[in-house]
């Protein structure tokens, strides 16, 4: 089937299947149903994202309400001029991302 040369059996770019026709069936049956889960496993991935993005955006209202409160009350705390260690400006040492 393949010309004769000096390459071995392992150099060939795919590999030869020996087995019968029902073998070979059972098997294309088998890789089909691989990619059926494979599509449906990536729609319930990809329901999930959607569902965590929308979480995120329907929360973003509540977070920009703690800031407005949260600098508001700071504010007032400098206006009345109490000293609290809460209100320190400290230097940051850590960092976390999170994505």
């Amino acid at each position: 089937m393949f010309p004769a040369n000096n390459r071995s059996q392992s150099s060939l770019p795919f590999t030869r299947i020996h087995c019968g026709l029902r073998q070979l069936r059972k098997r294309i049956d088998s890789v089909k149903n691989t990619q059926k889960i494979t599509e449906a496993m990536k729609l319930v991935a990809a329901a999930k994202v959607r569902r965590a993005q929308e979480a995120v955006i329907s929360g973003r209202p509540f977070a920009v309400a703690v800031v407005d409160f949260l600098y508001s009350l700071y504010q007032q705390l400098q206006l009345e001029d109490i000293d609290s260690p809460l209100m320190d400006v400290r230097p940051v040492k850590k960092v976390a991302v999170v994505l």
